[in-house]
């Protein structure tokens, strides 16, 4: 039997972690989309999805990878308004942050790990 990550503290913050996160991307990304202030609640959610990434601790491979992306993808928002529109540098933040936060929540373990269970 499975045992959630809902029942201890760390799981539930890391939940409400996420959800926040979240919030915050959407409504700084709508409300003033491609102003600094926008880009410093964006990396301010990413930051937000990061941490709640690591309190929940999910064995989900696939959510995961899509929290990954989504903070990811916010640093490469913040670092796209900030060099007024530069893709070089935003490419490479979205993919070294990629990179720094698979590394760090074992996501290619995981991978090859569950690997053989989707066959």
């Amino acid at each position: 039997m499975k045992r959630s990550n809902l029942t201890n503290f760390t799981g539930v913050f890391g939940v409400v972690a996420i959800v926040v996160g979240l919030l915050i991307e959407i409504i700084a990304t709508i409300a003033e989309f491609n102003t600094p202030s926008s880009a410093e609640g964006v990396v301010a959610g990413a930051t937000l999805l990061a941490i709640g990434m690591a309190f929940l601790q999910s064995r989900s491979t696939i959510l995961n990878i899509i929290l990954l992306a989504l903070s990811a993808l916010g640093f490469g928002y913040f670092v796209l308004v900030q060099t007024q529109g530069n893709w070089l540098w935003t490419v490479l933040t979205v993919i070294l942050v990629a990179i720094l936060l698979g590394y760090f929540f074992e996501v290619r373990m995981r991978i090859r790990r569950n690997h053989s269970n989707w066959y």
